[in-house]
């Protein structure tokens, strides 16, 4: 994986593992199988760019926090 893929799926992740149900609840959002988000965390597969613009999408809606 490229390293923008790599810093993309580990910002996601790190949304994802703040609360019980994200994964999945993302995955219906952006119209993939849960288990295909496990398999990008866990290296088995890498997202299309078409996946990679929607996950980007996603990330960008959620509301940062204030420093």
């Amino acid at each position: 994986m490229s390293r923008e893929t790599d810093a993309i799926l580990a910002k996601l992740r790190r949304w994802c593992d703040k609360e019980r149900g994200r994964r999945s609840a993302f995955a219906r959002q952006i119209d993939v199988p849960a288990q295909q988000v496990t398999d990008w965390f866990a290296g088995r597969k890498t997202p299309t760019w078409e996946q990679g613009l929607r996950i980007q999408g996603f990330l960008d809606q959620r509301p940062r926090k204030k420093k």
